[in-house]
């Protein structure tokens, strides 16, 4: 079963984007794994080094080198980090 995503309601323009939008207030540093995170985050971070990152997202396999920073990538579970990587998820 996908993550569940606890920011779905914000994609609803009655309700507004800014609660999406916002700075994330939760950081979670993910590992990789072979089950789904606890819920998709907004947004994630990479740091320490530049690196190959494995991650399914809506039934589909990406694997992708992320440059240090923020990405609007808002996988279900992350599979595969490179060594030297880390990814931070933001909810």
């Amino acid at each position: 079963m996908a993550a569940p995503d606890r920011f779905a309601w914000c994609l609803d323009p009655l309700a507004g984007l800014a609660g999406y939008l916002g700075p994330g207030m939760t950081p979670t540093v993910l590992a990789a794994s072979g089950s789904d995170l606890a819920s998709k985050p907004r947004f994630i971070h990479v740091s320490g080094a530049a690196g190959a990152v494995t991650y399914i997202a809506n039934g589909v396999t990406v694997t992708e080198t992320l440059e240090i920073g923020y990405h609007p990538i808002r996988p279900d579970r992350v599979t595969a980090i490179a060594g030297g990587t880390t990814v931070v998820a933001w909810t």
